[in-house]
């Protein structure tokens, strides 16, 4: 809870911001503002690929505006303020990027893109305190919960059974807690000791299933955890749908992915058939924790072991958000210094899918005259970096890449290289996860582009 705490130290300057409605600077002003970014973005003729990815970061701005809109409160302008010229600032180079010369293009085309560049910093800052706010409102509704309210009876088979619990929120309706009481259906999935929580998969009446976190005591991590997943909300992120606290008990309830294992089963068995189909994997994790750091929330705990795969649809959901934690000083600075682990993390997730090895290899060693256990990394990046990836490559999606697999897998392989680089370590130093996803894109287009050139 220190990341959190010393997110609610904060809260004074932070709730300022959520009460900014000058007279003359209108909502709807910025909306048309940012509306015109993203029209303009995907029709840029210079820089495209800056612009689109500057248009997904204001867009995320529009999302967030109807949080940050609290009349009744009273606070500065100023913050609006410099956003709406920071919003015009993005517009113009946007519109720049629509037409011109190409004579004069080549001296101003660098320039314009380290503009672009610059400004898409600015928008991240604006991202982060936006979502530090709404992290500060859902602690604040924690805090005022009332205890010892009668509820209906819980459930004997979700052990330890309290004798009153307090519904405390539901999410739009979406489950009650009569549903989660009458489930036929309960089964221990997972019991860490260490930590004192339980996971049990309960089937509902109605068929669905959900998964129940409970924690046992531990009022702590209980809120820590709650405090981060409850305002998140991503189609490639495990979702929470209600949860209840009374009586010294404390429970979450997860949507279930139902499915046959996490990606690191999947590429154990082999069953990521295809190059495509483990790129869109990699692309939709890698989106979603890209998401969670513009909430300015660091997951802890990044790795193929936490990717779920949806049984019919192989939809990827991020999971185990039980280390996370609320990032105040990227807050503030526009930057999340310690969400490099992350990107470290899911650096040798992207290892894992290129060799289909798992983060421990084992290799012969003539000097022991046995195997010994090496990290993947230590495993696959000398062979990365001497330009030899075939030498460590997964052979099972395909026996001879084709080029343009082959140049996408490279481009995934080099990225993987930066996110666990030594040199990345210092803050503000490596890649961003938006790096990761830009470059994860560039890679699917390409194998999908091969895939379209085969069927013509």
């Amino acid at each position: 809870m220190g990341a959190m705490d010393a997110g609610l130290d904060t809260a004074a300057t932070v709730a300022q911001l959520a009460g900014t409605v000058a007279s003359h600077l209108s909502m709807g002003n910025i909306g048309g503002i940012i509306k015109m970014i993203v029209k303009l973005a995907h029709t840029a003729r210079r820089n495209k690929k800056e612009c689109v990815q500057l248009a997904e970061r204001v867009g995320m701005i529009l999302d967030l505006l109807p949080y940050v809109q609290v009349p009744e409160e009273k606070a500065t302008r100023a913050p609006l303020e410099k956003l709406a010229a920071t919003l015009q600032e993005a517009l113009e180079l946007v519109k720049s990027c629509q037409s011109g010369g190409m004579v004069g293009w080549v001296f101003t085309s660098n320039l314009h893109a380290s503009k672009l560049t610059e400004v898409q910093s600015k928008i991240d800052s604006y991202l982060l305190v936006f979502n530090l706010i709404s992290h500060i409102a859902t602690i604040a509704a924690i805090d005022r919960i009332p205890v010892g309210k009668p509820a209906p009876q819980s459930p004997t088979s979700v052990p330890p059974p309290p004798t009153a619990f307090q519904q405390a929120e539901a999410a739009k309706g979406e489950i009650t807690w009569a549903e989660v009481a009458a489930a036929s259906t309960v089964t221990v999935v997972s019991n860490d000791k260490a930590t004192g929580t339980v996971v049990y998969k309960a089937r509902l009446q109605d068929g669905r299933h959900v998964a129940i976190k409970s924690f046992e005591g531990d009022e702590a991590a209980f809120r820590a955890e709650l405090a981060v997943v409850s305002g998140i909300r991503h189609q490639h992120i495990v979702r929470l749908l209600c949860w209840w606290e009374g009586d010294g008990n404390r429970l979450l309830v997860y949507e279930y992915v139902v499915g046959d294992g996490t990606l690191r089963d999947h590429l154990r068995r082999g069953d990521c058939a295809s190059w495509r189909a483990r790129m869109e994997v990699l692309l939709a994790a890698a989106r979603a924790i890209e998401h969670v750091h513009c909430h300015a929330i660091v997951h802890g705990n990044v790795g193929s072991s936490n990717i779920l795969l949806d049984e019919i649809s192989r939809k990827p959901c991020v999971s185990g958000f039980g280390a996370s934690v609320v990032d105040a000083v990227g807050s503030r600075t526009g930057r999340l210094e310690s969400a490099a682990g992350d990107v470290r993390g899911f650096g040798v997730v992207m290892l894992e899918v290129l060799t289909g090895r798992e983060p421990v290899v084992s290799i012969w060693k003539e000097e022991k005259k046995g195997e010994v256990d090496v990290t993947l990394e230590s495993f696959a990046l000398p062979s990365i970096g001497a330009g030899k990836l075939g030498d460590v490559l997964d052979r099972r999606p395909a026996a001879k890449p084709t080029p343009r697999q082959v140049k996408a897998l490279k481009l995934v392989a080099d990225m993987a290289a930066r996110c666990l680089s030594p040199s990345s370590s210092p803050p503000g130093k490596g890649p961003t996860m938006l790096d990761v996803v830009a470059h994860l894109k560039e890679a699917h287009e390409l194998i999908c582009s091969d895939d379209t050139h085969k069927l013509a």
